[in-house]
């Protein structure tokens, strides 16, 4: 007669513990981005000078590369005029309120490992109740800090089509795109290319996570 083998709690504990733990690796690697979903409390800053500053006392840095000022601004979303999170309830705003549009620099600065590639990923999209024709776009490029050279394979110019619906709450068009470091710190840089009109620039979940190695049989 065959007997049920009853495992000591001490082994079964520990099962449970490295089972968790390999849970925890398949999940999703840490972003490298600090921020990336703009979950700070809501409110609006006024960016008019090609001087770096910190925006809302996050790792994220903005100037102007020309002249005139934009706003940008954290709000909660879904909002009178702002489209679904991607991730978390708040988004970034780019040149509202009248501000101008298309003279903005958002850029964050992160630890790389040379010769590693890593993916980045985020959602944009315009202000949903704008009648323009304008739709908002960005070039988005991955920088060695160092040298300033760009990294390979990074993004150009993409725009977001008619996202969000005029006149309707609906997504942000998410963009994925990859790149290997070539310096141990790299710059993530959105250069706002947004033509003046009335349609806003919306951003949110911006990661940037280390592709894993190829599992070794």
């Amino acid at each position: 007669m065959l007997k049920t083998l009853k495992c000591p709690r001490l082994l079964r504990v520990s099962i449970i513990s490295i089972a968790c733990s390999i849970m925890a690796s398949i999940s999703g690697a840490q972003s490298s981005i600090a921020g990336g979903g703009f979950e700070f409390t809501a409110g609006h800053v006024d960016i008019s000078s090609s001087t770096p500053v910190s925006i809302f006392g996050s790792d994220w840095m903005a100037a102007t590369n020309a002249g005139g000022t934009t706003k940008l601004s954290v709000f909660n979303a879904p909002g009178f005029n702002e489209p679904n999170p991607t991730e978390g309830s708040r988004i970034l705003g780019i040149g509202g309120f009248g501000t101008a549009k298309g003279i903005l620099l958002l850029w964050q600065d992160f630890s790389t490992v040379i010769g590693q590639d890593y993916t980045v990923s985020f959602s944009f999209g315009r202000s949903n109740n704008s009648a323009d024709s304008t739709n908002v776009s960005v070039d988005v490029a991955s920088f060695n800090v160092v040298s300033s050279a760009i990294d390979g394979a990074a993004l150009g110019s993409v725009s977001s089509g008619n996202s969000p619906t005029t006149g309707a709450t609906s997504d942000l068009v998410e963009v994925t795109f990859g790149f290997t470091a070539v310096g141990s710190t790299t710059r993530l840089q959105f250069d706002d290319m947004t033509a003046t009109g009335g349609a806003s620039l919306h951003l949110d979940a911006v990661s940037v996570v280390a592709v894993p190695e190829p599992a070794h049989l």
